[in-house]
């Protein structure tokens, strides 16, 4: 479970930092960055709640 977090965690952190480089001149797609958010905020709560309790 550790790993699955940590792998959300990741995954939400490098498609915020994808979206941001592909589009960088411009303002990256909001679409992008909250799938990014959503996935990092998934691995977050599993961290904070399920494996710290």
């Amino acid at each position: 479970m550790y790993y699955a977090a940590k792998l959300l965690e990741g995954l939400g952190m490098a498609t915020v930092a994808g979206g941001f480089a592909i589009a960088f001149p411009e303002l990256m797609n909001l679409r992008v960055l909250g799938i990014g958010l959503l996935l990092f905020t998934c691995g977050w709560i599993m961290d904070l709640y399920i494996l710290k309790s």
